[in-house]
């Protein structure tokens, strides 16, 4: 995950307000490998769980 991010930090074209399925789109487009984008999946599971939790707080 950690490579994901520093990859999605370094992308200046890093589609950040096209959502959950632009940002996928973006990493096919790319030529991303499953791997990548299978922990771009877990990554944004990780993160809405995150969002809920702040909401319930």
């Amino acid at each position: 995950m950690g490579d994901l991010a520093r990859d999605v930090a370094n992308d200046p074209e890093w589609p950040s307000r096209r959502g959950r399925s632009g940002q996928r789109a973006y990493l096919e487009e790319c030529g991303a490998i499953p791997a990548a984008i299978e922990m771009f999946e877990d990554a944004w599971v990780r993160y809405e769980a995150y969002r809920a939790a702040l909401g319930d707080a």
